[in-house]
């Protein structure tokens, strides 16, 4: 299980994220409500600036969020899925998270995952 730190502000990022890792994030507004999720599967910090929407001079997106690192794009994907059921399913957001390229054969870890049964996997695929 990667452990999420945050929130921080976002005018934070160089200093929390520094390493070049594949992770997962969570954005907020406020610092409290999960408005999005998401992953990298090689630079979690280009993907939280990329997800933000982040320019320089121009107000961003959202201006909190959470950080994992993850040792790998596989470990990644399967804490995004945790994350996107969690908070996003029950907004019924309903793109569940695809595997990293190559790796069309990881399951989801959500047991009662819909999108297991869809492509043919279980969670304890991979």
């Amino acid at each position: 299980m990667i452990e999420l730190k945050g929130p921080h502000r976002l005018d934070h990022i160089d200093y929390y994220v520094r390493e070049i890792s594949a992770g997962v994030f969570m954005l907020s507004n406020d610092g409290e409500r999960i408005e999005e999720v998401g992953r990298s599967d090689s630079n979690v910090h280009e993907a939280i600036i990329k997800a933000c929407g982040v320019q320089r001079g121009v107000d961003t997106k959202y201006s909190y969020f959470w950080v994992g690192l993850a040792p790998n794009a596989k470990v990644a994907f399967r804490e995004h899925c945790k994350l996107w059921h969690r908070y996003m399913y029950m907004k019924g957001i309903e793109t569940h998270p695809t595997p990293p390229d190559g790796d069309s054969r990881i399951g989801c870890p959500v047991s009662e995952c819909e999108w297991n049964h869809a492509n043919g996997l279980s969670s304890d695929d991979g």
